[in-house]
């Protein structure tokens, strides 16, 4: 039921984001740039060898002055498969689940007559997902005429939950109209794991760590639209 209620306000809140709030917050609040994005971080992931999956990620940032407050909601499905020689296990874990992270930043670039940024800030996010490891172990220790036996290990942690805090900094460039690129750090730290019960989860949506994801930067890169952008003012005419 929760899950339902959640779903429920968080499609609201997307479609009042999209198309009404933005408008009512620009007169209320006076920001001068609202814009939403995708990741294109899963197909360049793609291309680099990461485990097998898919991740989908949207974002949304607004301007009033040069400070900035972003947001974003993102949905990550990984499989990893890895084997021993010795001893010969083979295991195969799979993740799959949801986040939120929020932050608030610096902007030093407010002032620019495209709205380009570089930006500074610190936030927080949020994951609950759902992980299964599955291992196959071959007994070598055995007398001689015995059969080869094996141990089958299927372990599921279905409610995980975890929480963090960011160091992030990036930018945005206009490519055309009203179309950003633009490309995020961030230095996740101070990791919060709850219920896991049998071991400890490999990797966490929205943050990583699979043995080849443990770099300390977390980095992004985003196609960004702008729904709303004001002028920066300009210097009158010199007489």
């Amino acid at each position: 039921m929760i899950k339902q209620i959640f779903k429920f306000f968080s499609s609201a809140l997307i479609f009042l984001g999209m198309w009404g709030a933005p408008h009512m917050l620009h007169a209320r609040l006076k920001l001068t740039q609202v814009t939403v994005g995708v990741a294109l971080s899963p197909f360049l992931l793609a291309k680099l060898g990461t485990p097998k999956g898919r991740l989908y990620s949207f974002s949304t940032a607004l301007y009033t002055g040069n400070w900035g407050l972003l947001g974003e909601y993102g949905w990550e499905k990984k499989v990893w498969k890895g084997s021993n020689r010795t001893p010969k296990v083979s295991t195969v874990y799979q993740l799959q689940g949801s986040y939120l992270r929020t932050g608030i930043h610096y902007n030093f670039l407010q002032s620019t007559l495209d709205h380009n940024t570089a930006y500074l800030g610190v936030g927080g996010a949020y994951s609950w997902f759902g992980d299964q490891m599955k291992t196959h172990k071959e007994d070598t220790l055995r007398m001689a005429g015995e059969q080869q036996h094996s141990t089958n290990i299927d372990t599921t942690q279905p409610s995980l939950r975890a929480k963090w805090l960011e160091v992030y900094a990036g930018c945005s460039v206009k490519v055309w109209s009203r179309v950003y690129v633009g490309g995020m750090l961030r230095y996740p730290c101070f990791l919060s794991i709850e219920h896991a019960s049998n071991y400890v989860p490999y990797s966490v949506p929205g943050k990583g760590g699979f043995p080849f994801e443990k770099q300390p930067l977390k980095a992004s890169i985003y196609v960004l639209f702008q729904l709303i952008g004001s002028a920066p003012k300009k210097a009158a005419a010199s007489v």
